[in-house]
């Protein structure tokens, strides 16, 4: 899981929704419950809980407030955005003391939050992908180390088939 702390949150982004649950180290969280997490089959169209914004629910962990996004549920369409920016607009309704007269100051600072977390999901996928890509490399060059000295020993073994053919080792006396 991702864990951004930021000046007055936290951003979570976890794999699953059981990700919060472990980071907090509850089996509830406002009125959500681990085991029911649990045995809720998440897809990238349906989870538990696709995003919270909340206090935290341990102060021993940290005592600011969070954004949790189930990476599970992003799909590269514009509802990803939809849910995230639903995530920041419940945190900056908080954030601005819940003052309607701060409408416009509620609404940017929730899409600004929201494009910062879309920018940064974008670069750890890229950074997954370079990872990804270098241990397949690297296990492929292993493997090309193993074929190379198969290959050798083919191809010794072949040469010793052909002399003794040709009849160019000496026999044992």
């Amino acid at each position: 899981m991702k864990v951004i702390e930021k000046a007055s949150y936290i951003l979570l982004i976890g794999d699953s929704c059981l990700d919060l649950f472990n980071y907090y180290k509850k089996d509830f969280i406002h009125g959500l419950n681990k085991e029911d997490c649990k045995c809720y089959n998440e897809t990238n169209l349906n989870a538990y809980i696709a995003g919270l914004s909340n206090e935290s629910p341990n102060d021993k962990i940290n005592n600011k407030p969070f954004v949790f996004i189930n990476a599970k549920r992003l799909n590269k369409t514009y509802k990803d955005y939809l849910l995230i920016n639903h995530e920041f607009l419940h945190l900056s309704f908080r954030k601005h003391d819940y003052d309607i007269n701060k409408e416009e100051q509620i609404i940017t600072w929730a899409e600004l939050e929201t494009i910062k977390t879309i920018e940064n999901i974008i670069k750890w996928k890229e950074e997954e992908k370079t990872k990804q890509l270098a241990e397949r490399l690297q296990q492929m060059t292993k493997g090309l180390v193993y074929v190379r000295i198969i290959h050798t020993a083919l191809n010794v073994v072949t040469v010793h088939t052909k002399h003794r053919e040709l009849g160019l080792y000496k026999k044992n006396i």
